[in-house]
């Protein structure tokens, strides 16, 4: 956009300058509407195919409203184009609307139609309690994909809704004998004796695939509950306290209320009606804690029991102060403790962010039990969040060198994949994101990726390196895939609010965790979040001064500025008022002062960022500042400002009454996170008829990346023409100007949201001012940054380095503090 700026111009020339912005604006934003309308029209095919595309990308991003009122379109207009009517009944059921999905059934020649139309059929039709539909519609999947073992697992769980309970073993035995890889099959035949309320019987399947898996938190999980449902709670509760993560706090509740019902026969607890989310679980503490006080003699091994049991129920009730309180109290008693709970006290001491006490607590824990893969990853985390970076990263590659990648069961022939080596495998990736690495980590996700393409937690954590590169549109659409296939997972939800709030959309993101946070109130990833929206819609206060000394007579033997930034709450979903003051002054042959007031309006919504400005300086002079920042892409974006008094007018300039109209257009094409260019044009419309012309170009190219550490070159070229000279103020007729940056970032100290680094740039370069030799310019810098939390960080900085101003060299130091709050 073009900044004018008022001037003491005639009538004339302020018409005409103002025709020109006008035009140009025009221009700028009704150009692509122009090119659109002069381009020949696509054909109703065309456009059909163009509307499908739209409507399946909708879809993925989750918007499945508008993706469905497309397709409903597109089937309405093309009753025979069997394409828009699959893809309309497979988005309904990800959308939920089963009912809607099933309606559509009779439209289909059954006969003719995909697998993935009948399986998503079949679960809308179960879904609604049509089970003798979803039954036929599950046969024909199976017919037609024999080799496909979740549709006869659907259809095995289908009849046993039904109620056909010895159909559904014998279906589900038949395909036992003839599948190799019977995990499915297997969770499906435990769903049956559930349904049938055998639990011995549900309890023997999952053992079997226990058998095959010992990783399979599915299947422990199963087991601990039908153990409980048998009436041993006590049993369920002492081996899920063995497996520590694997049930949910509604589980616990489960299990705890199968003993409070035995306790109630027994006489000895009476029941209430409270409605707590954790009613259940603080019934189980109360019992422990009720039976722990009974204890006459507290060093016995019943009270020990008791003490182990209290501190895993304390922890899966988000109560981690007490968790680690009787840990110490354990410890102070020289007690000793079993692996499981030291793995987790050293999770509650992670929750703590208090990764140091953590450390000592897992490692002892892997000495009691090597073979626990989660204490291994969580030692993996406690080490890199008391930021021990290069230990962290040897000890999750020695742990993944070390965990076999193929298993061999004793009960079988040949080999099988080790699930475990996923989890590894996904951990040492992410380790390098955590340290920066972004690109190799994305490079091994994809490897793993490639391999097991229906692994959604490996696509979740891809989606998040992609986020952390700075991709939050593409990683938007792979967080909407992730909760496509799996719409129950929370990991992928929260990624997706992670997105929109990096795109500014932070109306959206509201809207997603809203009620997921009524579910999971606890839940630390969704508190983040929260407390993230909270501080972005808060009111902020940034402030910037900086100032320095130069020989130069045109730079000023003292100079000073600071400018003053203070944002209100949000009026609504997009627009905050703010108010800024800007101050400056320099010491030439006199002291000159300059002061400008403006308020005005913040917008900030998705993609696009941007100021209305209004202001006045201390000659009363009244302007007008507009920019905008527009991410077309997630690699590129548009700068535009319009300044009609610009605020980097030179003080010389304006107190020879000089003031400039400035304009910028400037582009960026982020190629990774490692490489970036920027291309910028500007245009000075100078009251004493001076038109100045400034394009540059640069480009920025990551040399080093290790943890902690990161090294970035950034070259940089220069123009300027102007077409006037024997100004007051340093005006060539033309500067030529070629640098290179050397940019050191050193993160020394990082505590979670608390973060202290240090950077030092070295400049060197050559410039060129038109009747003037050139020469040789350098700079050399040092800045501090910190992140005291997440509403307070300050920087400061130095600088001494060598300037040219009519080819005489020149010695520039110079200093800068920022500050910026949100309150």
């Amino acid at each position: 956009m073009l900044c004018l700026q008022w001037s003491a111009m005639s009538h004339m020339q302020i018409t005409r300058i103002s025709m020109w912005v006008t035009i140009i604006m025009m221009i700028i934003l009704f150009f692509p509407v122009f090119v659109s309308a002069n381009e020949t029209g696509p054909g109703e095919a065309d456009k059909s195919d163009q509307q499908y595309n739209t409507s399946i990308a909708l879809a993925r991003e989750g918007k499945y409203e508008k993706s469905l009122s497309l397709l409903s379109l597109l089937v309405r207009k093309n009753p025979d184009e069997t394409r828009y009517r699959n893809d309309y009944v497979v988005v309904l059921g990800w959308a939920g609307k089963d009912k809607q999905a099933y309606e559509q059934l009779p439209k289909f020649n059954l006969d003719n139609t995909p697998v993935y139309v009948l399986s998503a059929l079949a679960k809308s039709a179960r879904n609604i309690k049509q089970f003798d539909d979803a039954i036929h519609l599950y046969e024909l999947a199976s017919e037609k994909d024999p080799l496909n073992n979740q549709f006869k697992a659907g259809l095995v769980m289908s009849l046993s809704d039904n109620r056909q309970f010895d159909l559904a073993l014998g279906t589900v035995n038949s395909f036992l004998n003839n599948s190799a890889e019977n995990m499915a099959l297997l969770f499906a035949k435990a769903y049956v004796y559930e349904s049938m309320s055998d639990n011995f019987r549900a309890i023997g399947i999952y053992d079997e695939i226990l058998a095959q898996d010992p990783s399979s938190t599915q299947a422990m999980r199963g087991r601990i509950m039908n153990i409980s449902k048998l009436g041993a709670p006590r049993l369920a509760m002492t081996l899920a306290n063995k497996n520590p993560g694997v049930l949910s706090a509604e589980d616990w509740a489960d299990i705890t209320t199968d003993e409070a019902a035995m306790l109630v026969r027994w006489g000895r607890l009476e029941a209430d009606n409270t409605k707590s989310p954790y009613e259940k679980i603080d019934k189980a503490i109360n019992i422990l804690e009720g039976k722990l006080k009974k204890l006459v003699n507290k060093n016995s091994e019943a009270a020990k029991r008791l003490m182990f049991d209290l501190l895993v129920a304390y922890h899966d009730r988000q109560m981690m102060d007490k968790t680690t309180e009787i840990y110490q109290n354990l410890k102070n008693k020289s007690i000793a403790m079993p692996p499981y709970v030291l793995h987790t006290v050293g999770n509650a001491f992670l929750f703590l962010h208090q990764p140091e006490k953590a450390m000592p607590v897992l490692e002892q824990s892997l000495e009691l039990f090597p073979n626990n893969l989660n204490a291994k990853i969580n030692l993996f985390y406690a080490y890199l969040e008391a930021g021990y970076y290069q230990k962290s990263l040897n000890y999750i590659d020695r742990v993944n060198a070390q965990t076999p990648q193929w298993i061999k069961k004793p009960d079988q022939k040949g080999k099988q994949w080790n699930p475990e080596k996923t989890q590894t495998a996904v951990t040492a990736a992410l380790a390098r994101a955590y340290t920066g690495r972004f690109s190799e980590a994305s490079e091994r996700l994809n490897s793993l990726l490639n391999a097991a393409p229906g692994n959604v937690d490996i696509k979740t954590e891809l989606a998040y390196v992609h986020l952390w590169q700075g991709f939050p549109r593409r990683s938007l659409l792979e967080f909407s895939e992730s909760l496509a296939l799996s719409p129950e997972n929370i990991h992928a939800r929260l990624g997706s609010v992670d997105a929109l709030l990096t795109m500014g959309d932070f109306d959206s993101a509201e809207k997603i965790i809203a009620p997921v946070m009524k579910k999971n109130v606890d839940n630390p990833g969704i508190r983040r979040l929260a407390e993230t929206l909270a501080i972005k819609r808060s009111r902020e206060l940034t402030m910037e001064t900086s100032g320095g000394t130069s020989s130069s007579p045109y730079a000023g033997s003292r100079d000073w500025r600071n400018e003053f930034f203070y944002y209100d709450k949000y009026l609504n979903e997009t627009i905050r008022p703010f108010v800024t003051i800007l101050n400056k002054f320099g010491t030439y042959s006199d002291t000159i002062q300059y002061h400008r007031l403006g308020v005005g309006f913040d917008l900030s919504a998705r993609d696009v960022r941007g100021k209305l400005e209004i202001n006045q300086d201390s000659a009363g002079k009244q302007a007008v500042r507009l920019n905008s920042n527009i991410n077309l892409s997630d690699y590129w974006t548009l700068n535009a400002v319009f300044d009609s008094n610009s605020s980097d007018t030179s003080l010389l300039a304006l107190n020879d009454s000089v003031y400039a109209i400035n304009s910028i257009l400037g582009v960026t094409y982020r190629v990774s996170d490692l490489q970036e260019i920027n291309v910028n044009f500007s245009f000075d419309d100078m009251s004493d008829g001076n038109n100045r012309y400034s394009n540059s170009i640069s480009a920025t190219q990551r040399l080093i990346t290790q943890p902690g550490y990161r090294l970035d070159a950034n070259w940089f070229l220069y123009q300027q023409r102007n077409n006037l000279t024997n100004t007051a103020y340093f005006n060539p007729r033309e500067i030529l100007s070629s640098e290179v940056t050397f940019i050191n970032d050193w993160l020394t100290y990082q505590h979670y949201q608390r973060r202290f680094s240090q950077r030092l740039l070295l400049t060197y370069g050559i410039t060129k001012q038109q009747d003037y030799t050139k020469g040789f310019i350098w700079n050399m810098a040092y800045e501090h940054n910190w992140d005291v939390n997440s509403r307070l960080s300050i920087s400061y900085g130095s600088s001494y380095g060598r300037a040219l101003y009519d080819g005489n060299k020149e010695s520039v130091v110079r200093g800068f503090v920022t500050l910026n709050i949100r309150f």
